[in-house]
């Protein structure tokens, strides 16, 4: 077709009359729409603060969308199953004491840091820090080691407490001594003693014996017995000789576990002399004593038997010291040989040409008929000793090997009587005037010794406070206090306390009761109380009631103090993450890092209530002879569904005890 063609054709075509007019509406309704539009934004751009708010909505509508796409789950919609921890030092099935975990997630879900360190536990309690590695691997390391030879538990709650999974693991002993025999500063060691070290792993005799040390030179044999090693010595130790035992930090297990630092003990042996078989008479109480006046002054003695059934005649002498001072400074020279590690504790012999000699006597011990355990007693005449301070000498002989035994008491006859306690590097004193009645107002308190001295004034209560205290390593803690007032003055010693923080039972006044004694295994413990701050202490901090099995925790709830001091709190077995296997276990109040405020001990057993118990007794504990025994037989009915308790009683009158046919 050409051109012309065509045109011609396009010409002859007659335009549809309805297409037409649907087109010119089309045409018209997109044109008012545009007309809208362009008005809603001429709107909407009117002012800066419409612009500012289409600005923010679209801004968080774009927050929301990204965190949307990122979001992490909630710990209660995770897939447990799909979480894992590992240990990251472990040995042969068991988890080294510094070692770290790992914690691995492998479902779809995206962990958060905040969510997973909120809902796992790590048991026994203590703080950790949780790292994130990758997207969900995390590194939880413990703030400090792992108790050895123990079970440690992770566990993973909902964060509210219910368990959802948990892992067990068995942490490594470490290679150390155990105990020793003699135990480290043990005194009066008999000298035919054997040298005994326990280890927690076996070591080989030829391991031990090239890494034993022992001064004085002391040659022997090793012998075995499971993990303890003994050593025997060829001959008996010397009398009255401090012996230091040393272990190589070389010594290796069988298992080649090297123990790594050097440890030492030591131990001194019995002055013999005078004592064969363990037969001895020394003070039952310190070296020095002080008896107001008027009063009947004695000494108190331990006695073997040998003593007490032979009626051992003693010879007494007694002697008065010029002064006070020179009683003092003898206190001074005793305490000095106190303050060394093995420091003599019975009182050396004093030179008596310094002091004035007032009595010899002869006496015999007074045996206390109450307990064969009791003291016995020296019994001073009526009369000799006034107010002043003194020197006894006791003499006598060992009836089983006729030796001389010699034992020393230093006195003071004072009308003052001193009292005082320690606490928080401070002592409180308190005089007294015993005959006034009367507390002493005015009276100079001094303390001495080689690390320490303060000095004060009692006010008118009779009470001053010194400031006192020696380091905690120390062994420079004995001196002399003095007390005077006027011409009265009172001497004695003194032993100072190291500075120690206050214990959480010190800093607070407390009290834990519990529902009752014994539990089922699926039971609920409820707990009431109180705690109270003494002092300048705040509210104790993470306040909570722990369920304690050998000191490890094995559950724990928060507890919530009241404005007044007062809490409740429960402890559902039902929520423990392992099973209870029964026995005796502690109730804890604790705070802070696992300080105990208060305790209280249960028994858990599956038992079966009684039907009935019962009992019998008597009216009396003691009758004289001839008197009538009023006994009694009684059994109470538990009845169940809240019936009430049902009791009988049966009194049965006997004749006069004992009968007749049986007095002598």
């Amino acid at each position: 077709m050409n051109k012309e063609h065509y045109i011609s054709a396009m010409n002859d075509i007659k335009p549809d009359a309805r297409l037409i007019e649907k087109t010119k509406m089309a045409m018209a309704a997109s044109q008012e729409k545009l007309t809208y539009g362009k008005k809603v934004v001429k709107s909407l751009m009117a002012t800066p603060l419409r612009y500012a708010m289409v600005s923010m909505v679209l801004v968080f509508t774009l927050i929301g969308i990204y965190y949307w796409a990122n979001r992490s789950v909630s710990m209660i919609d995770v897939d447990a199953q799909a979480l894992n921890i590992t240990a990251l030092s472990q040995k042969d099935g068991t988890v080294a004491v510094d070692s770290k975990f790992k914690i691995e997630y492998s479902g779809k879900e995206k962990l958060a840091t905040a969510d997973l360190i909120r809902c796992i536990k790590l048991e026994p309690t203590m703080e950790f820090a949780l790292d994130k590695q990758a997207e969900n691997t995390f590194v939880l390391s413990p703030k400090g080691e792992l108790a050895s030879d123990s079970i440690v538990n992770l566990v993973l709650t909902n964060g509210d407490a219910k368990v959802q999974k948990s892992w067990a693991f068995q942490t490594q002993t470490v290679f150390k001594v155990i105990a020793t025999t003699p135990a480290d500063l043990s005194r009066y060691v008999d000298t035919t003693t054997g040298i005994e070290v326990t280890f927690s792993y076996p070591v080989s005799e030829e391991q031990f014996k090239s890494s034993l040390t022992i001064s004085p030179e002391t040659t022997g044999t090793v012998k075995t017995n499971g993990k303890t090693l003994v050593f025997v010595p060829d001959k008996e130790l010397k009398t009255s000789t401090i012996y230091t035992v040393t272990i190589s930090g070389s010594l290796v297990t069988t298992g080649g576990t090297t123990l790594g630092k050097d440890y030492s003990f030591s131990f001194r042996t019995a002055d013999n002399s005078g004592k064969a078989g363990g037969y001895n008479l020394e003070n039952y109480s310190s070296v020095t004593e002080s008896f107001l006046a008027g009063d009947a002054p004695v000494i108190a003695v331990n006695a073997s038997a040998v003593f007490k059934m032979n009626d051992t005649p003693l010879k007494v002498s007694v002697y008065k010291f010029r002064s006070a001072v020179d009683y003092e400074k003898e206190l001074a020279a005793y305490a000095q040989k106190k303050n060394v590690k093995f420091g003599d504790y019975e009182m050396p012999q004093i030179d008596t040409s310094r002091l004035d000699k007032l009595s010899d006597f002869e006496t015999k011990l007074t045996v206390s008929a109450q307990s064969f355990w009791a003291p016995s007693y020296i019994i001073l005449p009526d009369g000799l000793l006034n107010e002043g301070w003194y020197y006894i000498e006791v003499t006598t002989t060992n009836p089983s090997d006729g030796k001389e035994i010699k034992l020393y008491k230093l006195m003071q006859i004072s009308s003052i009587s001193a009292y005082y306690m320690q606490a928080d590097a401070q002592t409180l004193f308190w005089v007294h005037d015993t005959q006034s009645q009367k507390a002493i107002e005015g009276a100079q308190v001094k303390l001495n010794g080689e690390k320490f001295s303060a000095e004060g004034n009692t006010g008118a209560d009779g009470a001053a406070i010194l400031r006192t205290s020696v380091d905690e390593k120390s062994l420079e803690r004995n001196g002399v206090m003095t007390i005077t007032k006027g011409e009265k003055t009172y001497v004695d010693l003194y032993t100072a306390q190291s500075e120690t923080t206050s214990s959480m039972q010190e800093k607070y006044v407390s009290y834990l009761y519990l529902d009752r004694p014994i539990y089922l295994s699926t039971d609920t413990i409820k707990a009431w109380g109180m705690v109270r701050p003494r002092g300048n202490a705040g509210k104790p901090e993470k306040l909570r009631l722990q369920l304690s099995s050998y000191d490890s925790e094995l559950y724990s709830v928060p507890v919530t103090l009241s404005p007044d001091g007062t809490f409740t709190a429960e402890l559902s077995f039902a929520k423990m993450s392992t099973a209870l296997s029964g026995g005796w276990e502690q109730v804890r109040l604790v705070c802070g890092e696992n300080e105990d405020i208060a305790s209280a001990g249960i028994s858990i057993s599956d038992y079966v209530k009684p039907t009935y118990t019962t009992s019998t007794g008597t009216d009396r504990p003691v009758y004289r002879v001839g008197e009538t025994v009023a006994s009694y037989f009684k059994q109470t009915f538990l009845m169940r569904l809240l019936l009430p308790i049902l009791m009988s009683s049966l009194i049965l009158k006997t004749a006069a005890w004992p009968h007749p046919s049986l007095r002598s």
